[in-house]
């Protein structure tokens, strides 16, 4: 080959619109087109359910139906999939619809402890080529209702960006006493991981 010419890199194609996840991929160097799946995750969450699936497995569900959808849609991309769930005492938690919501949410996980579980994939041409599953134990530190007021009255509507009402990379570390598990997984996405995988495949370089 051509010492001029050009390697060609491959492209990427994030399957989620999640802004978090968006802004850790070019924090850290990855280009990326964001082309979110939009699939009815409520429906497939309520399904996985009634079959009795465990948190992680919903997540991890999730996470390849929408790298599988955008995969088969853009041939010759490495399409990133990604999901979490919060799971409280069995209970599933979802993004707040709204800031009563979010109130409600912090409201019951105060003081207690949960697990967020998150899943990550990339599909190429419709066929998966890696997954990685992580877990985070998270202790909420009791909450007053004045400051839970102050805490959402700060966000706004984009508490209910975050699962579990916090934003775990500002002001939502005040939320808690301890944290068992990776920073970037909390976020929505295991970088490392990915990073290492990205490598192989010649996105970023060695």
């Amino acid at each position: 080959m051509n010492s001029k010419q050009k390697i060609k890199i491959p492209h990427v194609i994030l399957a989620s619109a999640s802004k978090s996840r968006s802004k850790i991929l070019s924090a850290v160097g990855v280009s990326h087109q964001v082309i979110p799946a939009n699939i009815d995750e409520s429906q497939v969450k309520l399904k996985l359910i009634n079959t009795d699936a465990d948190p992680l497995t919903i997540a991890a569900t999730l996470a390849e139906m929408k790298a599988q959808k955008i995969s088969c849609l853009h041939t010759n991309s490495l399409v990133i999939g990604a999901d979490q769930v919060l799971d409280y005492d069995g209970e599933m938690f979802n993004k707040p619809k709204n800031t009563d919501d979010a109130k409600a949410q912090l409201n019951k996980l105060s003081g207690k402890n949960h697990t967020i579980l998150v899943s990550a994939c990339i599909f190429l041409n419709g066929n998966v080529l890696w997954r990685f599953n992580d877990k985070a134990n998270m202790e909420m530190r009791p909450l007053s209702n004045s400051y839970i007021d102050w805490y959402i009255n700060e966000f706004k509507d984009q508490v209910c960006e975050t699962l579990g009402a916090y934003r775990i990379e500002g002001l939502g570390a005040q939320l808690f006493t301890s944290i068992d598990g990776d920073f970037f997984s909390i976020l929505g996405l295991p970088l490392l991981p990915l990073l290492k995988e990205l490598r192989i495949h010649g996105v970023i370089s060695t």
